[in-house]
This record gives structure tokens, C-alpha cells and sequence, in this order.
């Protein structure tokens, strides 16, 4: 059986063209689809997970925010902070299939909006996102010091889970993964297509460390 590679990625664009292309791949599945009109009102949070990942670097630089992009901060922040369209009709709505699949989507959804608000308010949070966190050991209780892993990791697994429910296929998504995995790794510049042909071969294949080290080795 498949498994899903945690590792976070570095670049924030990254991780919201990753995210982002897995839910338009869940909203395309049949189970959802059939939902167009209810769930009208994601199209344009894809809209902007597909802008945010094609930003320059400078763009995601704090409240600096270079470049133009304020004013795509506060379209972000706009859908971040809007009530769904027809969320009293949902609420009250007694289809429970249809609840669900709106639900599981907009989770996905505003999961890609976190990290663009996060990215573009403050950089460090995304850097705290995919950064393992070192509890002190604590001697009046006896307890030892530990690691927990990167937020990232649960995101990225509950992203996955929310896909697979709306009627994803994993290989599909694991393919998407491929994708920007490999941009994350070759800071998007990379052009070889021998490399290229290696890496997909190994990442879709499951060996995802070795996939990483082929990558590294050249860089």
C-alpha cells in the first residue's frame, strides 16, 4: 500500500500550489461534482492558491509586501474572512452526503488561504509550520524532553484524507505531489530531463528518501 511522504516543503508557494491542486483534483471527482452549485463558491479560493503559488519571492515578505501584492493580500484575507455563500441553506439542508463533501472541501480550501494569510502576514509562521518544535524536558514532573513534528506534517495528511473522502485517487495525487516536490527541491530552475525522469521514477515509485538524495547529490 501506498504511503504518503510528510516531509514538509520549504517554499510556502510551493505547499499552496501542492495543496491547491489537490482539491481541484478532488472537486473534479464525481462524488462532488454533482454538488457544482454548492460548492460555486471555492472556485475562487483555486483562484487564488494558483496566483499565490506563481508569486515572485519578494511578494511573500511580511507586511513589506513589495511588488503589488497588498492588494492580492486582501483579496486572500476577503475569502479568508467570508461566510460561505448558502451556509444557512447548508446548514438547514438535510442531503447529509451533500453537507459532507461541501464541508470536507471548504476545510481543504481554507487550508490553502491559511498558508497564503500566514505566508504573506508574516513569513516566520510558515517557517514554524514546517519546523519541528523542541519541548524543554520539565524536572518537576518528571517528564524528558521531546520533539514534536512539524504542523505541517498533520496538515499535509489531513489534506490527503480530505481528498481521498471526496473521491480522489491517491496515485493521482501522489503524482500532483511529484510535481512540486520536484520544484521545491530544484528551486523551480532545474531543467534536466534525465534527472527529472530518475526522480519521478523513484518518488512515484514510494522511495522518497532516495528520490530526495538523487536530487541533493546534484544540486
Amino acid at each position: 500500500m501506498r504511503t504518503t511522504d510528510t516531509t514538509p516543503i520549504r517554499d510556502p508557494r510551493n505547499a499552496g500550489g501542492l495543496l491547491t491542486a489537490v482539491l481541484e483534483l478532488a472537486l473534479a471527482a464525481p462524488s462532488v461534482v454533482k454538488y457544482a452549485n454548492v460548492i460555486a463558491d471555492l472556485a475562487e479560493i483555486v483562484k487564488v492558491g494558483r496566483e499565490f503559488s506563481k508569486m515572485p519571492r519578494n511578494y511573500t515578505n511580511g507586511y513589506k509586501r513589495r511588488g503589488g501584492s497588498s492588494e492580492f493580500y486582501q483579496r486572500i484575507k476577503k475569502l479568508w474572512e467570508a461566510a460561505p455563500q448558502g451556509a444557512l441553506d447548508l446548514y438547514l439542508d438535510r442531503d447529509r452526503e451533500r453537507r459532507d463533501a461541501y464541508g470536507t472541501a471548504k476545510l481543504l480550501a481554507d487550508r490553502i488561504l491559511k498558508v497564503a494569510v500566514d505566508t504573506l502576514e508574516d513569513e516566520r509562521r510558515w517557517v514554524r509550520f514546517i519546523s519541528e518544535t523542541r519541548i524543554p524536558a520539565r524536572s518537576y514532573t518528571n517528564t524528558p524532553a521531546s520533539i514534536e513534528p512539524p504542523e505541517w506534517r498533520k496538515a499535509w495528511l489531513d489534506h490527503v484524507s480530505g481528498a481521498q473522502q471526496l473521491g480522489a485517487d491517491l496515485s493521482e495525487i501522489a503524482t500532483i505531489e511529484c510535481e512540486w516536490r520536484f520544484r521545491d527541491l530544484t528551486d523551480r530552475s532545474h531543467r534536466g530531463r534525465n534527472i527529472r525522469a530518475a526522480w519521478e521514477a523513484a518518488w512515484l515509485s514510494g522511495n522518497y528518501r532516495f528520490a530526495t538524495e538523487l536530487i541533493e547529490s546534484i544540486l
